[in-house]
């Protein structure tokens, strides 16, 4: 997954980018399944919304599949873990 300062802008920090891969690999093995098909401009409703409202919002809002029955990521998650999420899904790099 590329940072979204990937697609803005011409120089980025590269270690910041890796951890925001990072972020989304743990995000995957979390809860089986992706935050977001992209992170371009436009792209992708999802990242569009936790561009706009954050990433905690975003965590609130997203439901994913659990036995057949869908629940709030943040329901799913350790408080420890929610933070080490939003630490690396930054999107202040």
């Amino acid at each position: 997954y590329q940072a979204p300062e990937m697609h803005t802008q011409l120089f980025y920090d590269a270690r910041c980018a890796d951890l925001f891969a990072c972020g989304v690999a743990a995000y995957a093995l979390a809860t089986g399944s992706y935050p977001w098909s992209s992170t371009r401009p436009g792209g992708c409703v999802s990242f569009g919304y936790a561009q706009k409202h954050g990433i905690e919002a975003f965590l609130q809002r997203k439901k994913v599949s659990v036995s057949g029955v869908r629940k709030h990521v943040s329901c799913l998650l350790s408080v420890t873990y929610r933070q080490l999420l939003l630490t690396l899904l930054s999107l202040e790099p």
